[in-house]
């Protein structure tokens, strides 16, 4: 019987929350209608020299890439006039510089990104939030270039690690900076990964703090589904009393 109970409170909970995910829960962005146009800077030392991004883009939940001429969204978007999608999806960026001309003495560092103000129907603004702030994160990245650049590969693996690797900083973001250079400052863990690389090309990986990717309510279903099963066999089996 305690088996049972502890079934049917799973798929309370579970049926709790396929109900309570609606189709376009949440619109939190930063970076939005940003493109290779602007491409990001990686600032040496105080200004005294800057790197402009040899590739950026984005990976969302499910692990694809569009090309989408170096838009780096990050954030979870439902809102299908803003981003097309009919369901809430996450999106994480990346940033990869060419340290060739570098030297392993960095003391300071700061990635400048570009984040849009709406000026016209066709382009809205960088910072879109049901929230006041945003806390934007900076992390390592361990994926290789090659594979940062793979279109719809379908690498949920890559879109992980865009947001799980080494701590490299931070920025609390608001409205008031769109239309504006926002500059991310590289902690003591940032700079060693960049004088490590001196001499060869590193990627830096971003993401809002506090956004989880949301499970398709298929998914969820799929899972009350397999409960579901797990109770009637328990019930089937179960061994009668004497």
């Amino acid at each position: 019987m305690e088996l049972r109970r502890r079934l049917q409170l799973l798929l309370l909970v579970c049926a709790c929350t396929l109900v309570s995910s609606p189709a376009q829960a949440e619109l939190r962005v930063v970076f939005g209608y940003s493109s290779g146009y602007i491409p990001a800077v990686l600032e040496l030392n105080g200004g005294a020299a800057q790197i402009t991004a040899r590739a950026e883009g984005w990976f969302d939940q499910f692990g694809n890439q569009e090309n989408n001429e170096g838009n780096y969204i990050a954030g979870v978007c439902g809102a299908p006039y803003y981003c097309s999608n009919q369901s809430d999806v996450v999106y994480r960026d990346f940033f990869v510089f060419d340290l060739a001309g570098v030297q392993s003495n960095v003391a300071s560092a700061s990635l400048l990104l570009w984040n849009p103000e709406k000026f016209d129907y066709y382009n809205g603004d960088g910072y879109v939030s049901s929230h006041d702030t945003e806390t934007f994160l900076l992390h390592e990245v361990h994926t290789s270039t090659a594979d940062l650049a793979q279109i719809n590969s379908h690498r949920v693996d890559v879109f992980d690690d865009l947001g799980t690797g080494t701590f490299y900083g931070e920025r609390v973001m608001s409205a008031a900076d769109n239309g504006t250079w926002v500059r991310v400052s590289l902690n003591a863990a940032g700079l060693a990964a960049l004088n490590g690389a001196a001499g060869g090309t590193i990627a830096l990986g971003g993401s809002l703090a506090n956004v989880d990717a949301v499970p398709e309510p298929q998914t969820v279903a799929l899972m009350l589904g397999g409960l579901g099963l797990v109770a009637w066999r328990a019930r089937r089996t179960r061994s009668p009393t004497a």
